[in-house]
């Protein structure tokens, strides 16, 4: 028999990813007054045993997720159609992206010993700091910022699909300002891996520079297809994050302009005065690189299709499948604010950025190209799940210790970093015996 949700408004066709707490699953929508006839995507909570209804926790973030959701409507952010307040099994219904998450990507890149194109990777880059930026800038009815940061940003979460578009996915551990839920002390939400040297330290407070710095990590790994922060240890990982040395790509990829080293390396700055402020900014220098005006004619459908070419038919056929809303407005696109002001145009004018003065001076240095290197395809799989680690308060308080005493006082990213492990590890423990190994 046929599994039917909300009243049967919605025909389950398959399982498409299931998590912690919940699936996702593919539904086939018959139509109405507010969206097309077609195929979609169902989020929904699994509960702790069969026959119970989910845990109120659980329903609170769904209808969190949901709520930043609805609000969240750029080109750049997969949408979010409604949420079905259904007394037992609440579900989010969401549009469908008919392509591949960068996870998935460069998990392939690997393999294939082929690294991200450099044109390819700053629009893929760039579509994702628009989208994030909108996220940032979003403010609630009365004007006052809603400060919304993802925490959670990675390749898991960067999608592109056949049809050429860039969309930031999964805000279920993001956090605003007027959050009806509050995370827990030494908690951390989101992959360890990407996380900001002030996310993984715990910080109460965090700002869109975290989300930069998650972004640079992600750039830093399409250019290389390689690992930069990975232990076995999830401690061992914090402590990458505040302390080791960062490679330039170029010093390991011989293609990478110097400019292009200027944008990955002012993403991944400790010191936040030196980082990118906002993604805004960063949208900006990418623009203002020598090759930037041609990344907005970046097919990323044909580089999808060339990497997926079994994969290319069936996807462009299930997007057009794909279930629409009837909107009356359009959807806003590029470096727009999430703001009471609506959709804006695209800043065009490159003379109002600001970057910090590194940035800058690499920046107008222009481009060396070179011959590409060989680079060494260790990059492991990362694991589509976000890992939410609980660290204690002592734990915190010794990692940051250790982070004062063997790190400089403005560390600047430089030279080496070592073999790359997995380290989007299942939920564990982090003690205080940890640090020691």
């Amino acid at each position: 028999m046929t599994e039917t949700l909300a009243n049967g408004r919605y025909e389950v066709l398959r399982r498409l990813a299931v998590g912690g707490m919940g699936e996702v699953l593919l539904a086939e929508f018959a139509g109405d007054d507010e969206l097309s006839a077609g195929l979609l995507v169902v989020k929904r909570i699994l509960s702790n045993a069969p026959g119970q209804a989910p845990a109120a926790s659980q329903v609170q973030m769904l209808q969190e997720e949901g709520r930043l959701g609805l609000r969240l409507l750029h080109s750049n952010l997969v949408e979010t159609f409604r949420f079905e307040p259904d007394d037992d099994a609440p579900i989010l219904v969401m549009e469908l992206l008919a392509g591949r998450s960068m996870a998935q990507v460069l998990g392939q890149a690997k393999k294939s010993r082929a690294p991200v194109p450099i044109d390819v990777a700053l629009a893929i880059l760039r579509g994702a700091a628009c989208g994030l930026h909108f996220a940032h800038t979003l403010t609630a009815a009365d004007g006052s910022p809603l400060g919304l940061v993802h925490r959670d940003v990675s390749p898991a979460n960067i999608f592109v699909t056949f049809d050429g578009s860039v969309k930031v996915i999964d805000f279920g551990v993001a956090k605003s300002e007027d959050s009806e839920i509050k995370t827990a002390t030494g908690i951390l939400k989101g992959k360890l891996g990407y996380m900001s040297p002030e996310q993984s330290l715990g910080a109460a407070k965090l700002t869109p520079q975290a989300d930069v710095w998650s972004l640079g990590v992600f750039f830093w790994e399409m250019l290389l297809a390689e690992r930069l922060f990975s232990s076995p240890n999830p401690t061992a990982t914090l402590l990458q994050i505040t302390q080791k040395e960062i490679p330039k790509p170029s010093s390991l990829r011989a293609d990478i302009p110097p400019a292009v080293d200027a944008i990955c390396m002012g993403m991944l700055s400790r010191p936040m005065e030196s980082r990118f402020q906002d993604c805004a900014e960063l949208a900006r220098a990418i623009d203002a690189l020598p090759r930037g005006g041609g990344v907005s004619g970046v097919d990323l459908g044909g580089f999808l299709a060339e990497r997926y070419p079994d994969e290319a038919a069936a996807g462009a056929d299930e997007a057009a499948r794909c279930a629409r809303p009837r909107r009356r407005t359009p959807m806003p696109t590029g470096l727009t604010e999430g703001s009471a002001r609506g959709a804006e145009a695209e800043d065009d004018d490159l003379a109002t950025a600001v970057l910090p003065a590194n940035i800058r001076e690499e920046l107008l240095r222009g481009v060396a190209a070179a011959a590409p290197a060989p680079v060494d395809p260790t990059y492991d799989d990362i694991d589509e799940d976000a890992a939410t680690v609980r660290v204690t308060a002592d734990v915190l308080a010794e990692v940051r210790a250790m982070g004062k005493a063997s790190a400089p006082a403005r560390p600047t990213p430089s030279q080496l970093v070592d073999d790359d492990e997995e380290d989007d590890i299942a939920t564990r423990p982090v003690d205080a015996d940890m640090l020691a190994k």
